[in-house]
């Protein structure tokens, strides 16, 4: 067993708990390194294409419209925030956060480049991530439709 399993994964023991690596943090202390303003409102719009997309499917299957023009357009604008998201990860000379970029700190490190309230940023689109798995999986092996 290696001394960083010992200790409780693969943190480095210096380094005090609940910091993220790599110089990104969730308050934006003096070691964050922002991203590139365009990166990072093509990574958002591409996650709120994304949550949008999914959730407004999700209430239309709910709604038993599940094969409406409208469900295609939602589904079709989830998917095309998928791709952007894709498009703009490896854009740009700043590295990404090390985790991924709808984690916490990686919302956080497109807040603070977009100069955006970090709390209702990630209520936000944990919520339209939240309704679309609950509409589009849940609710329909539940209620069998």
């Amino acid at each position: 067993m290696t001394a960083a399993r010992a200790t409780g994964g693969d943190r480095d023991a210096g380094r005090p708990a609940g910091r993220g690596s790599g110089g990104y943090r969730l308050d934006g202390g003096d070691d964050a390194v922002p991203l590139e303003t365009g990166r990072a409102r093509g990574l958002l719009t591409g996650l709120g294409m994304f949550g949008t997309g999914f959730a407004v499917a999700a209430v239309l299957v709910t709604a038993r419209m599940g094969g409406t023009p409208g469900y295609f357009v939602s589904v079709t604008a989830g998917l095309v925030g998928v791709g952007l998201i894709g498009f703009f990860l490896n854009r740009g000379t700043v590295p990404l956060p090390p985790k991924p970029i709808w984690s916490p700190v990686g919302i956080a490190a497109l807040a603070r480049a977009l100069n955006l309230p970090f709390r209702p940023l990630l209520v936000t689109l944990y919520v339209l991530g939240a309704i679309g798995v609950a509409g589009n999986l849940v609710l329909p092996m539940v209620l069998h439709r």
